[in-house]
């Protein structure tokens, strides 16, 4: 994974401080202007979104008929 990964949970590396994460409230050091969240914050929203994309889809499948539900 690299830094441009977590772009869309919120963090890129830049030149911009002093606004604050949105989910630990800390104060954001050398992020990208539109940044939300720290780094260590992106990072645990990625890998929670990891897991969801890993896992097992439930449903009830009928081989028979090819039907779903």
């Amino acid at each position: 994974m690299s830094e441009y990964d977590l772009r869309s949970f919120g963090w890129a590396p830049g030149g911009y401080t002093g606004r604050k994460c949105v989910d630990c409230l800390e104060t954001l050091w050398m992020v990208d202007k539109r940044a939300w969240r720290c780094q260590p914050c992106a990072l645990k929203r990625y890998e929670e979104h990891a897991k969801v994309i890993d896992a097992p889809m439930i449903c009830d499948y009928d081989e028979q008929t090819g039907r779903i539900g």
